[in-house]
């Protein structure tokens, strides 16, 4: 590739930290310096070397710590490496601390202005792209009032709809496309790809591995501040996340706030768990999740428009669908369902239609016309067998009969839009996991009646799946990467939190479990983890 090709060029790149165990520390190296040494030596990045050629869209991966923000930061000019060469062309737009420029005084409508000037737009490009900002942004009358009076949220929103109607040569993107809520998400989501499509030049650092391969051509994995690989993403991400399953290692989780003691809740992968190459290959972008009638595992990929059957061990038994299905029946299966006839109900969120398909792959519609919102998100049975449909469009539940009658349960009149992406239940009640509002939704199962709302705490972020474990509730937190567990009968919120970071699992989703097992999905690694809770004391 010509040199002019080259947007970005480095050569060794290294970045060290002198790390002091007290401020006084700094103070005496000052006065000190050559004499004695009051610091340690931290490498966030050692002789990292690579090249970025115009038009490339290249994802960045690693664990917490690896050095990536590191990386980004100096490629953006925010900081100088310690050793090396770095050689950049064109204009770089960094996606990395919004609103950082913001005047709190100023009202929205004046930040934005100020903030197109900083960065780089004329008076005339402002005035072009300035209804267009405000109307992504979605924060109504809000924009002429002072920043001051905003929520964090409310900032972020702004901050974000300024950063991506700004041209750049090159687009730097660390982990902020999850400011705001999930319905704002998905719109900066949609955005990024539009201008991926339109040929920029990106550099996407990201735990969610779906969107890696969905968008990049090649994929950089860094590890403890060195390139371990760099190539095909397919091969990367498959190298990442077998080093770093076998990194994990066992550990019982700190308790939070419990009478139960930590040593209660013995966590382990569990041990016949050991997925293959195969399997390990065709996880990129993990959907629904599902336990079937002879034990084994029923998975939603996305990236081959799948259902895939794998046993206990994480062996690939087949897929349903063979190779895939037809374009225009499955696509995106987000949420799935076994029923008593040994078909699965499939909730695709992508084409908007509900299914039902069978292990030799055949498929046909669950409900004509019925008429609820747009996006399913989630689809669950309950006692009466009538199902329960959640739709992201317009952050709506619906309870639909066998016949297609569909009534509206959430939002209520004069309430908040929802998100519910799992319903469990028990002895006549649903528990309904509200990903939106951070809370569990208790309704009568038959009646649809509220009971009780159940707000959750920092140690569960984002509820996404739930089930019912005796008394308790068990919940994958994609916020909080996290597996908490409450009093079922309760309103203390989280007794007991699992850090799931431990186990290479970033931004858990679907939960299934049996007896003593806990099998979680994650869309943002691309793959499923197995626990072993047979010796937990709320199950026996």
């Amino acid at each position: 590739m010509a040199e002019e090709n080259k947007v970005i060029s480095a050569e060794g790149i290294s970045k060290c930290y002198q790390l002091y165990a007290k401020p006084i520390d700094r103070l005496k190296q000052a006065m000190f310096r050559g004499k004695r040494q009051y610091f340690h030596e931290h490498w966030a990045l050692r002789d990292v070397s690579f090249e970025i050629n115009d038009g490339e869209v290249v994802g960045l991966v690693g664990r917490n710590g690896a050095g990536k923000t590191t990386l980004l930061r100096i490629i953006s000019g925010i900081l100088t490496p310690t050793s090396g060469e770095l050689r950049r062309l064109g204009k770089i737009f960094a996606l990395l601390e919004l609103g950082s420029g913001f005047n709190v005084e100023f009202t929205g409508r004046e930040n934005v202005r100020t903030s197109g000037m900083i960065l780089g737009l004329t008076s005339a490009q402002i005035d072009s792209l300035e209804d267009e900002i405000v109307e992504f942004a979605d924060i109504d009358e809000y924009i002429d009032q002072p920043v001051k009076t905003y929520s964090t949220g409310m900032a972020a929103r702004l901050a974000m709809s300024v950063a991506l109607h700004v041209s750049a040569d090159l687009l730097l993107i660390d982990e902020v496309l999850s400011v705001g809520d999930v319905f704002f998400q998905q719109k900066c989501f949609n955005k990024v790809q539009s201008l991926m499509n339109e040929g920029r030049t990106t550099l996407l650092c990201s735990h969610d591995l779906g969107a890696i391969r969905r968008y990049c051509s090649r994929v950089i994995y860094l590890d403890d501040g060195k390139i371990i690989a760099d190539g095909d993403p397919d091969e990367v991400l498959t190298l990442y996340l077998k080093r770093g399953q076998s990194q994990s290692h066992i550990r019982v989780a700190s308790s939070v706030t419990s009478k139960l003691r930590p040593e209660d809740f013995p966590v382990t992968v569990a041990d016949e768990w050991q997925p293959d190459e195969e399997f390990t290959s065709l996880m990129k972008s993990t959907r629904g999740l599902t336990l079937l009638e002879n034990g084994n595992l029923l998975i939603g990929e996305l990236s081959s428009h799948s259902l895939i059957e794998a046993d206990r061990t994480g062996k690939v038994i087949g897929k349903w669908g063979k190779t895939g299905f037809e374009p225009g029946t499955i696509y995106d299966p987000v949420s799935l369902e076994r029923l008593a006839d040994g078909k699965v109900a499939v909730a695709d969120y992508t084409t908007g239609r509900l299914s039902l398909v069978s292990s030799n792959g055949e498929i046909q519609p669950l409900f004509d016309n019925v008429k609820i919102g747009g996006q399913p998100s989630m689809i669950r049975f309950g006692p009466d067998k009538q199902a329960w449909i959640s739709c992201l469009s317009d952050g709506s539940l619906w309870k639909v009969s066998g016949s297609g009658q569909a009534q509206k349960i959430l939002p209520e009149n004069g309430h908040q839009k929802c998100l519910v992406t799992d319903i469990a239940f028990e002895e006549g009640d649903a528990f309904l996991a509200d990903f939106q509002n951070h809370e569990i939704i208790v309704l009568d199962a038959e009646t649809t009646e509220q009971k009780r709302r159940m707000p959750l705490s920092g140690q569960a972020r984002g509820p996404h799946g739930i089930a019912v474990l005796n008394d308790h509730i068990a919940l994958t937190c994609h916020d909080s990467h996290s597996l908490a567990i409450l009093d079922r009968k309760g309103s203390a919120g989280v007794i007991h939190s699992i850090n799931l970071q431990d186990y290479l699992v970033e931004c858990p989703c679907c939960l299934a479990i049996d007896s003593n097992r806990a099998y979680i999905s994650s869309v943002m690694m691309g793959g499923l983890l197995a626990l072993d809770i047979s010796n937990w004391t709320i199950l026996n």
